[in-house]
């Protein structure tokens, strides 16, 4: 029995020691996702990201991080997102702060700095592309849902400019669905086309440029998932 518990003891300890050295610090993390260029390095990347997805947000603001592993974090987050680890609420803060402070977190180097705003755009203006769940019309309450999230944050951090500008748009979003829930898809779709027809109009003056940009495609793909439902 005495030799029996020792043994134990040797085993949980030499556990604790191995978790101790292959801990993943934030460090590590970094050197993963900026040595992830190949397709097994990007699946142990992804997999080693997704163990430790909370380090990544913090990853993306540290000014002296690698443009490779801030757009693999980037890539893992959303991954995160659809797998339900983060909520989309939770994403979209993380997106456009992003967005807002790309140039304080990145060189001076205007291709990396570009890059990482076109990321940013896709993954945001992207994430209407999701399986139908429930019926397409659930399916599109939640992205009207997240349309006025991207709206609201976008505000927050000072991309649009005024609450006028904020209030119009969402407001458009929630009447589009509401005449969608009618069954009126054309009035519908035409509402969308009004709030586009304003952010351009708000392009680069009530709202920042790459975010007009963002919410454009974002409301196009609104657009064609109501067109894809019966």
């Amino acid at each position: 029995m005495k030799n029996f518990k020792l043994f134990i003891f040797y085993v949980s300890f030499f556990n604790i020691y191995v978790s101790a050295c292959f801990a993943i610090t934030q460090e590590r993390l970094i050197d993963y996702l900026a040595g992830a260029h190949d397709l097994k390095t990007v699946e142990h990347s992804i997999s080693i990201g997704l163990e430790n997805w909370n380090m990544l947000p913090d990853i993306l603001i540290m000014p002296s991080g690698h443009s490779t592993a801030r757009l693999n974090a980037m890539r893992i987050l959303n991954e995160a997102r659809r797998k339900g680890f983060i909520s989309n609420e939770r994403f979209i803060s993380i997106m456009i702060n992003q967005l807002k402070n790309n140039r304080l977190y990145t060189s001076n180097n205007e291709i990396v700095i570009q890059t990482e705003v076109n990321r940013i755009d896709f993954l945001v203006s992207c994430m209407n592309y999701r399986e139908w769940e429930g019926g397409a019309l659930t399916t599109l309450d939640v992205n009207y849902t997240d349309a006025g999230l991207i709206v609201n944050k976008m505000k927050e951090y000072d991309l649009i400019k005024n609450n006028g500008l904020k209030n119009s748009l969402a407001k458009k979003y929630e009447n589009s669905l509401k005449s969608l829930k009618k069954g009126n898809k054309t009035p519908a779709i035409n509402i969308l086309e009004a709030a586009k027809n304003e952010i351009n109009a708000q392009s680069g003056k009530g709202i920042d440029t790459t975010a007009a940009s963002i919410l454009i495609r974002y409301t196009d793909n609104l657009i064609a998932h109501i067109n894809s439902t019966n």
